[in-house]
């Protein structure tokens, strides 16, 4: 019988605590993301990237770096080959992807120049031009995905440290699509995003080199140009635009894919401007969206950091009764033990 009663105690605690850690069963996300507003630009923006923690502006064929200590944005005097449409980051120089003439396509890639020291020998020119393309750096070499002037899909690398650096065709995702817009290296695999049919979420694929493709699943939106990289060891973050339809109001959302787990969450709560572009910086996105007309336009710079979440009143009230509880069953059972015999074992 008391053994029965001991049990029966054990179990109504258990019970009790799980009752009173229901609402705490959704839990708190872990990170948060910090919004900074950033100075604007009087011009029109057509791609931005960093260099050695610098962000750069290409408007036209003129560039523009971000003047923190002034606050303004203060004009380059280097100049591209071509007009840049893209570009791929690879740490303190990015590689550009410039159209050399307008109208026929991305053929040209182009390293930063760095600021002092001799330039570096220029790649060759891409074996086929391409009307889109996005790309990342994977143990050195340059893999890029990109849609030709006849709309089939191409995926693309090459080796700029081998003495003779040859463009390599590998196999593409698929034989076509609408349009790419992400390509993000993450541990030892490549990231690809594709844009499909108005209306439907991007589809994510997966690329290693000695692996083939494999569709991991869709977004619940568009990536925004620009706006994907890698955070941590196992993370994927992209802003995200809320929906692809063209009659839907503006929006946008950053999310985190974890590469390990495949599954998609939410960071931080969703924006209502309508995003343009964005570039990796710092620890986090820096993107440009738009503002009032005749404002220039606004960029924000979007940072993901680690929340310190304390224990709450009702945290400790649950710890307090546990701990109670636990020691008023040690008492009861070493009370029930002394009143018990031994006799009936002699």
């Amino acid at each position: 019988m008391s053994v029965n009663i001991s049990r029966f105690l054990t179990h109504l605690l258990s019970v009790a605590l799980l009752g009173g850690m229901a609402p705490l069963a959704k839990s708190e996300n872990l990170v948060s993301v910090r919004n900074q507003p950033m100075p604007a630009f009087a011009g029109i923006p057509s791609a931005v990237f960093v260099t050695s923690d610098v962000p750069v502006i290409v408007a036209g064929n003129l560039l523009w770096r971000l003047d923190g200590i002034r606050g303004k944005w203060v004009e380059l005097p280097w100049r591209a080959s071509g007009r840049i449409v893209g570009t791929v980051e690879d740490g303190p120089r990015p590689y550009l992807l410039v159209e050399t003439e307008s109208g026929k396509g991305i053929s040209q890639v182009q390293r930063y120049p760095a600021p002092n020291g001799p330039p570096e020998k220029a790649l060759p020119p891409l074996t086929l031009s391409l009307s889109q393309a996005k790309g990342a750096v994977l143990g050195g070499v340059l893999y890029l995905a990109g849609i030709s002037l006849d709309g089939s899909s191409h995926w693309l690398s090459i080796d700029p440290k081998s003495p003779e650096p040859v463009w390599e065709k590998l196999l593409p995702w698929g034989a076509h699509s609408p349009g790419i817009t992400a390509v993000v290296a993450q541990y030892s695999a490549l990231y690809v995003t594709t844009r499909e049919s108005a209306g439907e979420g991007d589809k994510m694929w997966r690329w290693a080199p000695g692996d083939s493709w494999s569709q991991i699943g869709a977004l619940p939106g568009s990536v925004v140009e620009g706006s994907a990289r890698a955070i941590g060891q196992a993370h994927v973050l992209m802003l995200v635009r809320s929906s692809t339809s063209a009659s839907a109001s503006p929006g946008c959302q950053f999310i985190t894919f974890h590469t390990i787990t495949g599954s998609f969450s939410d960071q931080g709560a969703p924006f209502p401007d309508e995003p343009q572009r964005g570039a990796r910086w710092r620890n986090g996105i820096l993107w440009e969206h738009s503002g009032p007309a005749g404002a220039g336009a606004k960029f924000t710079l979007s940072e993901v950091e680690g929340n310190i979440l304390l224990l709450r009143p009702l945290d400790w009230l649950m710890i307090v009764i546990y701990l109670v509880s636990i020691a008023g069953i040690g008492v009861y059972c070493y009370w029930r033990e002394e009143k018990q015999t031994t006799a009936e074992f002699f």
